[in-house]
């Protein structure tokens, strides 16, 4: 598996936006610009700006009917934004990714709404303790988050209450990442017999 992340996503095309936003991004990274050494540097160099290139243009990026994108006769992937970060998971499987880097929000409250009894319990713990930002909330939220779109259901699985912490049929895996000077928490999510001890990781900023 291959994560990419990329800072300042929004500079690199920024004619564009939203999903045509996030397209232009996926072709860039799967069609090698984004390990290029000035892929993401200099908008006047030959082949950057809004236009993809012809290796880029020949990867097409669809949309399944819940929205989550997915590469025509390519690999699988799944995608994140968290501020000014873009996160980029390529994969021989079926997998959902989750990016959220750690910012002021009501955590009890958001848990008590969309997270499990269970889960909440543990978020509300952990404020009780005098933590307003816990960690156990940002490494619940992206479980949930990497799970929806691994089944491609979105927020509805979100927002379904269902309990990330005991399932049986998926693996995850978590691990920060660079943002800037703030926490950034990564949830991988895959089937159960999919091997996510080895991600590797291309960082551009």
């Amino acid at each position: 598996m291959k994560l990419y992340v990329i800072h300042d996503y929004k500079s690199i095309f920024p004619e564009l936006k939203d999903s045509e936003l996030t397209d232009r991004l996926i072709q860039m990274c799967l069609s090698g610009d984004a390990d290029a050494p000035d892929a993401l540097g200099n908008a006047d160099a030959p082949g950057d700006g809004d236009a993809p290139d012809a290796a880029a243009s020949a990867i097409l990026v669809r949309r399944e009917e819940g929205g989550k994108p997915f590469v025509e006769g390519g690999p699988h992937i799944s995608v994140s934004h968290t501020g000014s970060l873009f996160a980029l998971l390529v994969a021989d499987c079926n997998v959902g990714l989750d990016v959220q880097h750690r910012r002021k929000l009501e955590a009890e409250k958001i848990a008590k709404r969309f997270f499990s009894p269970a889960e909440a319990a543990i978020v509300s713990e952990a404020v009780a303790a005098g933590n307003e930002l816990p960690d156990e909330f940002f490494s619940i939220w992206t479980k949930k988050e990497a799970y929806a779109k691994y089944t491609g259901r979105g927020i509805e699985q979100v927002a379904s209450g269902l309990d990330v912490l005991h399932l049986v049929d998926v693996r995850f895996r978590e691990f920060m990442i660079d943002y800037e000077a703030e926490d950034c928490f990564c949830a991988v999510c895959a089937e159960k017999g999919a091997d996510l001890n080895e991600i590797q990781i291309s960082y551009r900023k």
